[in-house]
Order: structure tokens, then sequence, then C-alpha cells
């Protein structure tokens, strides 16, 4: 059986949540925000806050780890839960060390023929400069927290998740929200 969702993946800051309420308006859908459903998912399966709030002030890499057997639960039970829907993921639900949990989330998604992965460019590094310079706005990174950024970063576009789990990329620099969406719609299957 099919998947009409619409998937919108990316890494964190190329415009997945602007580009996705733009889709649902458009073709009149609804938009599910994985980022805003994601903790009710965590619950089901035991999340614990206080661990990852220390996470998050201690080793934020760390944190990315502990979530992923959440994000992958969570990729399920969205996917499941809504239909006919454009869901935009966090950078971080389409991206895992742990290949089983990869697996789950392509398993999950390969009936979907419409995943689109928005990239800035091509080019790793010149699409690590727009993203660092889009997140950071008018506020430069301190050095240590830029080289976090630039180590996360690298790591979601230089693994193959993501292109393993898109049917379509679409690179985003340059063009306006509505190119972007013109775009999808004219790959939709």
């Amino acid at each position: 059986m099919g998947n009409d969702n619409f998937v919108i993946i990316g890494p964190a800051g190329v415009g997945k949540s602007t580009t996705a309420q733009l889709l649902a308006e458009r073709t009149r859908r609804p938009h599910v925000s994985l980022d805003r459903e994601r903790f009710r998912y965590y619950d089901e399966i035991g999340y614990d806050r206080a661990h990852a709030d220390e996470l998050r002030k201690n080793d934020f890499e760390a944190l990315l780890r502990y979530y992923e057997p959440f994000n992958a639960h969570a990729v399920v039970r969205i996917t499941k839960e809504h239909h006919g829907a454009i869901i935009d993921f966090g950078a971080i639900h389409s991206v895992y060390d742990d290949p089983q949990l990869a697996a789950q989330v392509r398993e999950t998604l390969s009936p979907c023929p419409n995943v689109f992965l928005l990239l800035p460019y091509p080019e790793t590094d010149r699409s690590i400069d727009f993203l660092i310079d889009r997140g950071s706005g008018d506020t430069p990174l301190a050095p240590d927290q830029e080289a976090m950024w630039r180590r996360i970063i690298r790591r979601f576009l230089e693994r193959s998740d993501n292109a393993s789990l898109a049917t379509h990329t679409i690179y985003v620099s340059n063009k306006s929200s509505d190119d972007i969406v013109g775009e999808m719609l004219s790959c939709i299957v």
C-alpha cells in the first residue's frame, strides 16, 4: 500500500517548515511538523527529559545520539497517524548512526513516492557555509559553537541516509519559497 503523505527532509535551517507550510496551503493538505509533535511520541517509549536536558547542557552531540531511537519511533508513528499530509521532519529525524534505526525509517518511508530532500547546494562545504550564515543571522557564533555546528551539519550532509530516503532532491539557494514549492509540485508522483 502506498503512502499519500509528502515528506520534507533536510538539514537544519534549509527551510523545511516554511516550504511545508506553503506547500500545504497550495495543495490544501494539512501541515504536520514532526519537531512540534515528536515529544508525545518520545514519551510513548520512555523518553527521559531530565537526562536529555543534562546532555543538552554538557554534550549536544551525545544528545543527538540519545534521540535516535525516539526519532525513529516518531517517524513511524507520525506517518501512520497522518494521511494526505505535508510532513516536515526536523533535521535529526532522517540521519541515524544505528543501522537498524536507519533501516526502520527507510522501510517506513519506502511506500511514500514524495519524499523531498531540501539542500542549499550540491556541494557540502558551500552548503555548510550557507546554513551557518543563515542560522547565526546577525550574531556570529562563538568559535567552539561554530565548529560544533559545522561537524553536525557535515554529518547530516555527508551521510547517505537522506539521499536513500529521498525520491526528489531540490537545491534551494537563490530560490524563493514560491519557486521551491513550484519545483516540488512539478515532481509530485
